[in-house]
């Protein structure tokens, strides 16, 4: 999408390109916690002290607290976190109506309705 939008002198919306560096507070906290040491990948279902937030927010919303092992899962972004939910959706049988391409990342998630 960045190459369509420079080649048509388009707003690019597909990326962020901020022209900020973003509150000093928050340099501090990654320099500090790069010097830690926590600069691995983390989990793939997310960081369980996150998971933890996640389901305690929920419950102080909604009145709901979802399993923090079993119902939450971190994702990079909205592109992966379609990709893993969308065909858990829907069930055999069942239609889904996508329009492809659903993002240029992701141009056809799943080959065939019986794969949902």
């Amino acid at each position: 999408m960045s190459a369509l939008a420079q080649k048509h002198q388009a707003i690019n919306l597909s990326q962020g390109f901020p022209d900020f560096d973003g509150p000093r507070y928050l340099h501090e906290r990654l320099a500090y916690h790069v010097a830690q040491g926590a600069n691995q990948y983390a989990p793939m279902t997310g960081a369980q002290a996150l998971r933890e937030a996640i389901a305690d927010k929920t419950a102080e919303i909604y009145g709901y607290r979802p399993d923090d092992v079993s119902d939450i899962t971190v994702t990079a972004g909205a592109t992966e976190a379609l990709y893993a939910r969308l065909p858990r959706w829907c069930g055999q049988g069942m239609r889904l109506s996508v329009s492809i391409p659903v993002t240029t990342a992701m141009p056809r998630p799943w080959r065939s309705p019986a794969e949902c």
